[in-house]
């Protein structure tokens, strides 16, 4: 039986995927501020290019459990992760002042962008699918209740 993705699922990846390319890019562009930052509170000066592989491993680890294999506890781990990160976000507002207004705004903007793709997988079509572990039709044990 192929699982035929529902719509807001595709949704999902859209988002992710650009939620992604939008903070590696914000990365890159602030990668020499990011690095003197780094060096100067005693850190790896790599921190900018770990952040970067972490942002893309961490969202295509979600992608392929969520859009991919159905995971519904997949889920619920992005979502309360999505809660932390930006808990962790509030609590270090310094930090993302101290970068400038065009930081803040793109932080505010791949942030965003993160919520609307936990937001979309609580949609019907995609809260069904990710229960059912990727089974759109009915389960034949559902048949005869």
């Amino acid at each position: 039986m192929k699982r035929q993705q529902p719509p807001s699922v595709r949704l999902f990846g859209y988002i992710v995927l650009a939620a992604t390319i939008l903070t590696v890019c914000l990365l890159l562009a602030y990668y020499g501020q990011l690095r003197a930052e780094a060096l100067n509170n005693g850190q790896s000066t790599a921190s900018p290019l770990l952040a970067m592989m972490w942002v893309t491993g961490y969202n295509l680890c979600f992608w392929v459990a969520i859009a991919r294999r159905a995971s519904n506890i997949a889920r619920w781990f992005l979502l309360g992760l999505t809660a932390l990160g930006l808990v962790n976000q509030m609590l270090d507002y310094e930090r993302y002042l101290a970068l400038g207004m065009p930081y803040i705004v793109t932080t505010v903007i791949a942030s965003l962008a993160q919520v609307a793709a936990v937001a979309v997988l609580f949609r019907e079509d995609a809260d069904h699918w990710l229960r059912h572990r990727g089974r759109t039709e009915s389960d034949e044990a559902e048949v005869f209740r």
